[in-house]
């Protein structure tokens, strides 16, 4: 889960996006009233107001953005001039999606406050959506180039050119992008999509290919823009050369199956950005994108809202704005998006997947476990549904099923290569979890043979030889080249502090336990073991304590008796409890 104060620094970062600098937030009360040209609604009080702010507040900090949109509302009923006020129910609008609202609180504040650069994106956007490019560059122009503004306002501007026929003027607004070799392929990008559309095809081509060249494969919108391009000027090899080397470097991907079909039938291919606001829409999903990459999910959530409300079918923001709602642990709405993600579309299979990853965690496992067997049975060609499906069947200790499901995966990839570890530990797991250990042992061997240094891998075996007292030398040596790829993963340290525990090395072990729970520190298998190596260090008086602190964090009934006769009698001849190794969700997508 997202710590709770995740929302309210997202809001922190939209609003210095969207509506400048700010110091503080005055509260509306019953005093600010008159001073701000209070008129209250029908039914709406001073206290009334003072509590639907600190609601919204309160929902901004739970992570709820719908009811912080609402509470904004009401509170705007209140003080419909309070520019603080404002200004976060701009950025809680926006982040919700009631692009609309926005719209009107950003006309107010165009005209109230000193330095509006927030309501002059919102309303540029509006401008842009109505056809009129002129009032949206002058708004543009306005903005302060601080922050992503200094990237997005001149591309934005370079759009608005565009929607009045002006390319040389747009081909200005963004020529300082080009000197900047972490911004040079957006130009190019954004330089093809605009010569594109004016009818330069020489100028396309170039932009296009050096866009292209400038990723290994290319990003996918690059690529899809590029390979229209060609298509549609009967140059369908070098297309098919884009697409193919696409999907060398992304070979799950589905992306590009309906443009290679095409290409072999002589089917038609659109523009995917066609005109002047689809670019400029283009351009705030880029940065969005961007900015998710950087797990900025509500500074992400803005720009890619904005981008939806100029078009609103586009299944790549679609698909963004529910990896954003996914990401923040809000499935509810993440599910509504990724409905709206045409199946038959560019990314319409990983949608489906995502979709049936937030049913899962929705605890709508059925409809999920429904939904990836329904997939895996249409594309027999295909292993990531039934991947994703083991995931889901695993996590809920379906380990049976797991296995079956593992095993047609591996059936239909046939040859293994390196990107296949994962399904093997996967089913590994799964096979060590039903007790059989050959099997398991089996496939963790063969994935090391595959990824001979994979962190988990080395550590779920290494660790399983622990447990089971054989290997000892190997496991040791295993577990620590695992934690010195990953220093910081208390379950993986803890297994070298739980090695060297069933070594004999008490004082060593020690020292990687505390570690361990320093890092993991309401574990309380992780714990158990700390105490126990203490113990058996002569520490008895901190063994107990700490076997006391593992009680207080509930561990599973099993393991709770037995630190309960340990904190009675010590550990004596106890059997040390058992705790699975670290593990990690994988996943295809």
């Amino acid at each position: 889960m997202l710590h709770s104060r995740a929302y309210a620094v997202g809001v922190a970062i939209t609003a210095l996006i969207l509506g400048g600098c700010q110091e503080s937030i005055s509260a509306p009360g019953p005093a600010a009233g008159p001073a701000m040209g209070w008129t209250a609604s029908a039914g709406t009080s001073p206290g009334s107001l003072y509590g639907y702010y600190l609601s919204a507040r309160v929902a901004q900090a739970e992570n709820d953005i719908a009811s912080a949109a609402r509470f904004y509302g009401l509170a705007l009923e209140g003080e419909p001039d309070n520019v603080d006020i404002l200004k976060q129910s701009l950025a809680a609008f926006v982040i919700d999606g009631r692009i609309d609202q926005a719209i009107a609180v950003a006309k107010t504040l165009a005209k109230s406050d000193s330095d509006p650069g927030g309501a002059l994106l919102t309303l540029a956007v509006d401008d842009v959506a109505s056809g009129d490019y002129q009032a949206a560059q002058e708004r543009l122009a306005a903005m302060p180039r601080v922050g992503f503004n200094a990237l997005l306002s001149p591309l934005l501007e370079a759009w608005a050119e565009i929607g009045t026929g002006d390319l040389d003027a747009a081909r200005e607004k963004i020529q300082a992008l080009a000197g900047n070799a972490a911004f040079k392929p957006i130009f190019d990008y954004h330089m093809g999509l605009m010569s594109d559309l004016v009818g330069l095809d020489m100028a396309a081509a170039e932009s296009y290919r050096s866009a292209a060249s400038a990723l290994d494969g290319g990003s996918i919108r690059v690529v899809q823009a590029a390979g229209a391009f060609f298509e549609r000027t009967g140059r369908p090899d070098e297309a098919r050369a884009m697409y193919l080397k696409y999907l060398a470097s992304n070979p799950d991907s589905t992306a590009f199956e309906d443009a290679l079909a095409r290409l072999d039938s002589g089917g038609e291919v659109e523009r995917p950005v066609p005109d002047a606001k689809a670019g400029f829409a283009e351009a705030l999903y880029g940065i969005s994108s961007a900015l998710y990459q950087e797990s900025a999910y509500d500074a992400a959530l803005t720009y890619a809202q904005l981008a939806r409300y100029l078009e609103p079918k586009l299944d790549v923001v679609l698909l963004l704005i529910g990896d954003i709602h996914a990401a923040s642990d809000r499935d509810e709405i993440a599910v509504e998006n990724y409905v709206q993600v045409d199946p038959r579309s560019m990314v319409g299979w990983p949608a489906q997947i995502r979709l049936a990853a937030s049913y899962e965690r929705l605890d709508r496992v059925d409809e999920a476990v429904a939904r990836l067997r329904d997939m895996g049975a249409q594309r027999p060609d295909r292993v990531d549904a039934l991947v994703s499906l083991g995931e889901i069947l695993r996590a809920h200790e379906r380990y049976k099923e797991a296995v079956e499901v593992y095993d047609q995966a591996i059936e239909r990839i046939g040859t293994l290569e390196p990107r296949h570890w994962s399904v093997l530990y996967a089913r590994g797991m799964s096979y060590e979890r039903i007790g059989a250990w050959g099997l398991a042992e089996k496939d963790f061997l063969t994935a090391l043979d595959l990824v001979p240094e994979q962190p988990f891998v080395l550590n779920y075996l290494g660790y399983s030889w622990v447990e089971q007292g054989v290997n000892l030398r190997k496991a040791k040596n295993m577990i620590e080249r695992a934690v010195a790829q990953r220093p910081t993963d208390g379950y993986i340290v803890d297994s070298l502090g739980w090695v060297l525990y069933q070594l004999g090395d008490y004082s060593e072990a020690v020292k990687h336990l505390e570690r361990a729970t320093e890092l993991r520190p309401h574990d309380p298998v992780i714990i158990d073991h700390f105490a126990d190596a203490l113990w058996r260090a002569g520490r008895t008086d901190e063994a107990r304590f700490q076997w006391r602190r593992a009680l207080s964090f509930g561990p599973e009934d099993d393991l709770s008796a037995v630190i309960e006769r340990k904190v009675r009698s010590g550990l004596g001849e106890l059997a040390p409890a058992k705790a699975m190794p670290s593990t990690a969700t994988h996943s295809e997508l």
